[in-house]
């Protein structure tokens, strides 16, 4: 068996060569646990025909990637080899890299076809060696497999016949920098420092505006096929929430036919085919108030069983609960269903002014049905219990605690239920979104504030750049939508448990500074800019109420915020919001210790362990075929384990969703960081056990905590079924994937002894004797 060398020359395989070559890419891993022979006899076994130098590379990288259920550093050594072998094939030099994209040749019409704009080309030849020094190529080599297959290839630029990959990683993050920064080069520098460093990773251009919230334009078929249209036109480029509590109830005269209206119920059929031809299932979010006449047929447009065509599943649910209906259901009093077009107005009001016209429209008679408010609420945690939705999201403690409220009424949410932004009734609003990492920001054992201040700085600058391609009404309020993600993984690498209170404290310190930070650097932009966002003047920001003051929370003495203050007052801010957290899972504890991956071009799953929990195991010598076959029957729980194996404290550290014990821990951490939330954020609640009584106590916890959302999705929890236990398929699988790695070192391999030109004397013939 033969392989083609990148200059053309053509070499017998040799196995002891390919040993060589990985165990090169092996420092920094798990000596006991991460052996190249292990990867480089099971690329022979596998060998089929002659192939070149590259096809070896990714076949070595697969086969490293296979092996990630025995250890999670043979994620980092596929990384390694796949990169490696793009290296060879890419020239260093990032100005090189931009000449070659920008002079590219159509391979089918000959003619030019660049692939980067000439602005980025001019600025980056400019700046040539600059920016050529700042990158750091070694960088790459502590990607993870999955993250560079999933995340980091998909950006990468192709050329030629053969859609060959045309730039390395740091490439890419450079040219992405300078894209967003133009001719600041130290800005761009200081942008792909950060991306680099895996602080951050900016949006691509289409994916600015990730979601969007939109509001019904009209009660009428105008105003309702306007909003299709605008909902047909959106969801190719994002997810959408969208407001129907203004539609007319069933059987509302319609004066202008004479006729009566069929309710929201047939017109969501319609949004549901929409959402189908348009993005994928639960793309499209429908909130509705619970006041509304039509709620019951609502809350039945989801359930999975019953007639398709009184059935709209391809569309999530979400309620725009008032504190009247909360207060109601908790008094056991009675509930008034309403029709918009008869009780006009409460879809435009809140808080004290909407229980008022409310409670008038009652006290006249004006309702279609009284019932009591139990009753509904029951439905809904029904629904919930059964599907997982809808969402509950409180109108008032979003409208209250808005920094545009001087704006008009927020009346809906986006479909993360992160969205919290005023908008014209069928104008679609959204927010420039990047997350930062918040594991990057844990360094030898204690959180980096100083850091984690800086790079929200650096991120809050690049998303506001991007915005300047904007809608224009976005552009006016210029909202950024900052994240954080890996929470729980931060608390792992510090040995926190999720609930702990040293734990409950370092979140607070975290979104404070987060806040903190983006407050900082729009304050700075406003000044650079000698004016405020045009939509600031009338703002609470500008009579001084930051979103903790809104809440009513003393932030901690951690930042000087009376500086921050009166920096505000002389300059006002850039941004009229500046943080939204749209990823629940980014910020809840992991559902299992043990995930599927899909292998690279959908070849197959992988199972692969929590990395925390294998470090923690091999430091104490238990990571081992047994301990892996014991956690993979649990579903990824180690709460099995025996005492003598694990200790209670490591058992502790390592609970899943389902065993935090009804998921109060989650609720207590948002209520705690949402005053430096300034939008909302998503909040999914795993109940493996969940009855009536349960998921109404984590409601109304919710909900008194001052939450805005108060449960973005409800699970059930359940450990993961990939490997259930007495499963023989599962048992296969298990010695398949979770093969152990001392067992197969001490496989006889028999390699013949290198000839003169270095190639073992039998070539490529292995015998593998176990």
């Amino acid at each position: 068996m033969y392989v083609a060398k990148r200059d053309g020359r053509i070499e017998r395989f040799s196995l002891y060569k390919l040993d060589g070559c990985i165990s090169k890419l092996t420092f920094g891993l798990h000596p006991r646990y991460v052996q190249a022979r292990v990867v480089s006899r099971r690329v022979a076994d596998s060998l089929r025909s002659d192939l070149d130098s590259c096809e070896l590379a990714e076949l070595a990288a697969e086969m490293a990637a296979s092996l990630v259920g025995a250890h999670p550093d043979y994620g980092i050594l596929a990384a390694r080899i796949s990169i490696g072998s793009l290296h060879k094939a890419i020239q260093k030099r990032f100005s090189a890299v931009i000449w070659d994209l920008y002079h590219n040749i159509d391979p089918q019409t000959q003619k030019p076809a660049p692939l980067v704009s000439e602005a980025v080309f001019r600025n980056v030849q400019r700046h040539a060696e600059e920016v050529d020094s700042a990158i750091v190529h070694g960088r790459d080599e502590d990607y993870d497999y999955f993250t560079l297959e999933e995340s980091v290839k998909p950006r990468l630029l192709r050329t030629g016949r053969g859609n060959q990959i045309s730039e390395r990683p740091q490439h890419m993050l450079m040219r992405t920098a300078m894209d967003v920064h133009g001719d600041d080069v130290a800005d761009a520098i200081q942008t792909y420092a950060a991306m680099s460093k895996r602080l951050f990773m900016l949006p691509l251009p289409n994916q600015l505006l990730p979601s969007f919230a939109l509001d019904m334009a009209d009660d009428s078929v105008d105003g309702i096929f306007s909003t299709l249209k605008t909902c047909a036109q959106t969801l190719p480029r994002g997810n959408l929430g969208l407001g129907v509590q203004r539609v007319r109830a069933n059987g509302s005269c319609i004066a202008g036919t004479d006729g009566t209206a069929k309710g929201i119920g047939p017109m969501l059929r319609v949004f549901n085919d929409a959402a189908r031809l348009g993005g994928a299932s639960g793309s499209l979010v429908v909130y509705l108030e619970p006041w509304h006449a039509d709620v019951f047929d609502f809350l039945n447009l989801g359930r999975s069983g019953g007639k398709d065509e009184l059935r709209a599943r391809d569309l999530a649910y979400a309620l725009w609960v008032p504190d009247l209906f909360m207060r109601r259901v908790d008094q056991d009093g009675d509930w008034t269903l309403m029709c918009p077009a008869e009780c006009p107005g409460l879809v435009d009001c809140y808080a004290g002014e909407f229980d008022a016209l409310y409670e008038q429209y009652e006290g006249t008679g004006r309702g279609r049905r009284t019932l009591k408010a139990r009753a509904l609420w029951s439905a809904v945690v029904e629904m919930q219990m059964e599907t997982g939705g809808p969402s509950v999201l409180y109108k008032d403690a979003c409208n209250v605690k808005s920094n545009q409220k001087h704006l008009g009424p927020v009346r809906g949410s986006g479909p993360h239920a992160e969205l919290m932004q005023a908008a014209a009734p069928g104008e679609a609003s959204s927010c420039a979104q990047a997350a930062l990492h918040l594991p990057a920001f844990v360094c030898r054992g204690a959180f980096d504030f100083d850091g984690l201040h800086h790079a929200a700085q650096v991120l809050a600058r690049s998303l506001d750049k991007m915005l300047d391609a904007a809608p224009a009404h976005l552009q006016r309020r210029r909202p950024l939508g900052i994240g954080a993600d890996g929470l729980a993984d931060a608390f792992l690498a510090l040995g926190l448990p999720f609930d702990s209170p040293p734990a409950r404290q370092l979140n607070v310190r975290i979104f404070e500074t987060v806040y903190h930070a983006a407050l900082t650097a729009s304050a700075q932009m406003a000044k650079a800019a000698g004016a405020p966002h045009p939509a600031y003047a009338g703002s609470p920001a500008a009579a001084g109420l930051l979103q903790h003051d809104l809440c009513g929370v003393t932030p901690t003495a951690l930042w000087d915020w009376a500086a921050l203050r009166r920096a505000i007052a002389t300059h006002g801010v850039r941004n009229s919001v500046l943080v939204a957290l749209p990823g629940a899972e980014a910020l809840s504890p992991a559902p299992s210790q043990l995930v599927c991956r899909r292998g690279r071009s959908g070849s197959g799953h992988l199972h692969a362990f929590n990395p925390h929990l294998v470090r923690a195991l091999a430091a104490r010598g238990l990571w081992s075929a047994d301990v892996r076959a014991q956690v993979a029957a649990a579903g990824g729980s180690v709460q099995a384990l025996a005492d003598d194996r694990l200790p209670a404290s490591v058992k502790a550290l390592f609970r899943t969703a389902a065993e935090l014990g009804g998921q109060r821990a989650v609720l207590q951490l948002a209520a705690d960081r949402a005053p430096f939330v300034d939008q909302s954020q998503a909040v999914a609640v795993a109940m493996p056990r969940a009855t009536p009584a349960k998921v109404a106590a984590m409601h109304f916890f919710g909900w008194r905590a001052g939450l805005k959302t108060g449960c973005s999705s409800l699970g059930h929890g359940a450990r993961s079924p990939l490997v259930p236990p007495e499963s023989p398929e599962a048992a296969h699988a298990a010695r398949q994937v979770l093969e152990d790695t001392a067992a197969a070192a001490c496989a006889r391999v028999r390699l013949g002894r290198p000839g003169a030109d270095g190639v073992p004397d039998d070539g490529c013939r292995v015998a593998v004797f176990v």
